[in-house]
This record gives C-alpha cells, structure tokens and sequence, in this order.
C-alpha cells in the first residue's frame, strides 16, 4: 500500500533546478551576482573620494590665493612707501647736487642721506619677502607656485634697487615686475581678487603702466 503524500509545511521551499543549464554553470552564476556587488560598491567608492578630493583640492587652492593676494598687497603697500620716501628725497637733492656750488664731497653727503632713507626701505622691504618665504603651496598648483616664485623674485630686486640706491638715480623698466605680473595675473584670473591683485599691481613703482 502506497503511503498518501504527506502534508507539507510553510518551511519547505520548491527549489527548480533548470535542467537544460549544466549544474556548474548555475552555481557560477550565483557567485558573479556578489562579486559584480562588490565591484559597483568599490567603483561607487572611488567615486566618492575623487570628488571629495577635487572640491577639497579647489578649497586648498582658493585660501593658497588667497594668501598669495594678501601678501601681494602688503608687500606692495611696503614697497610704494619705501619708493615714495626715497624718490621725494631724491627730488628734493638732485637740484642742490646739480647746482654749480655742488662738490665731490657735497655730492657724498646727499647721496648718504638717500642711502640711510634707502636702507630703511630695504630692511622693510625684505621684511615682506622674507614673510612671503614662509607660505607654501602644493607642487601640483604649478601656477600659484610659479606666481609666488615671481613676486619673490621682484621683492628681491626692489632690495636690491632701494639698498643701493643714490641721488642721481632715475627710474627705469622693471623687468622683473613684468615677470611678476604675468605670473600674477595667469595664477589670479578672475573675481574679487583679481581686482585685488589689479589695485595692489597700481600702486607698485611702474605698475599703473601695466594695468590693461
């Protein structure tokens, strides 16, 4: 006698094998199912750290120009006082220098008290540069790092200028500002701190010729 079929319960699952589907294949396609899971995780992963890294690069770069304008402006502010004091100077002597009663010896005289104003301006000026020196930017903002290398450059060379300079002295083209600028304005294209950058350039000794 054939037992009738027994009752089944709610924990007993049909499982349907397709039967033309070798075993192995099926049982290889259970297993793609996670790892193509774990392959949208990951990607979706790197996606997320790139963009987090991108708007994290942008920030860096903003408060690198910033600091970059600032120093501009400060340095630029010193370095106009400085030229100012010695040009009024130099103005006042050159016709007391030029004058038929002027001597070897007068001529010393005036030129030492350009040189003690000069100094003064130079020690200020070095003072910027050596501010300048303390900030730092990452190697892959090459435009920022090449601007600042410039500014450098030119702070260098107004103490230079101002350590030396004499009463006859007369103004002549700055090729370093040139250089400075370029950097400047490729590193600082647009915005508020162009105009910055722009007002800061007007106020350096031969900048109002560069302003567009």
């Amino acid at each position: 006698m054939v037992a009738p079929d027994a009752p089944r319960g709610p924990d007993v699952v049909d499982v349907a094998l397709d039967l033309d589907v070798p075993l192995g294949e099926t049982l290889a396609q259970g297993r793609e199912r996670p790892a193509r899971r774990w392959t949208t995780a990951i990607l979706v992963g790197m996606l997320v750290l790139v963009v987090a890294g991108l708007l994290g690069d942008r920030s860096l770069r903003e408060r690198e120009v910033e600091a970059l304008v600032a120093d501009v402006e400060s340095a630029s502010e010193t370095v106009a006082v400085a030229d100012q004091r010695i040009t009024a100077m130099q103005l006042y002597l050159r016709p007391v220098a030029a004058s038929g009663a002027s001597t070897s010896g007068l001529a010393a005289d005036l030129d030492g008290l350009v040189a003690q104003a000069a100094t003064r301006g130079a020690g200020e000026v070095q003072v910027r540069l050596d501010d300048l020196d303390d900030d730092t930017v990452v190697p892959w903002h090459a435009d920022v790092r090449a601007a600042r290398a410039a500014v450098e450059g030119y702070l260098g060379t107004q103490v230079e200028r101002l350590g030396s300079a004499r009463v006859s002295d007369q103004p002549t083209e700055d090729a370093a500002l040139a250089e400075a600028i370029t950097a400047l304005r490729a590193a600082v294209p647009a915005g508020d701190q162009r105009e910055r950058l722009e007002a800061a350039i007007r106020e350096l000794p031969g900048g109002r010729a560069t302003v567009p």
